[in-house]
């Protein structure tokens, strides 16, 4: 489980399946946070929002594995494929990029999307 607090650019996560585990705080956003999303294998949080990049946290240790950058609008959306091997995030300017997690670059940048 994960949750943004107060300030909003912190997200804090308790694993439910270990009751022992303490609260792990993931920090490094200097604005506000609008979407988390997990990895299949849950070791990855992907967080994004206002800052315009995606931040992927490894969980347990809280640490900032890697910055992915090159939107132009804050983040709306992120979503996993069922493998963990791409990471899609959507811009409030209807921006959509495919991020392969192996390369960590975008394969894929959609733009102008209607629905």
């Amino acid at each position: 489980m994960g949750q943004a607090r107060d300030d909003h650019s912190t997200v804090y996560v308790k694993l439910v399946e270990d009751p022992e585990s303490p609260i792990i705080r993931l920090t490094g956003h200097t604005a506000a946070i609008q979407n988390i999303a997990w990895s299949p294998d849950s070791k990855t949080l992907a967080t994004a929002g206002n800052e315009k990049l995606v931040r992927l946290f490894q969980v347990p240790e809280g640490t900032v594995d890697t910055t992915l950058q090159g939107h132009t609008g804050w983040i709306t959306g992120l979503a996993w494929n069922s493998d963990g091997t791409q990471l899609a995030s959507a811009t409030i300017n209807q921006e959509i990029k495919i991020w392969d997690s192996l390369h960590l670059e975008p394969g894929w940048t959609l733009c102008h999307f209607s629905a």
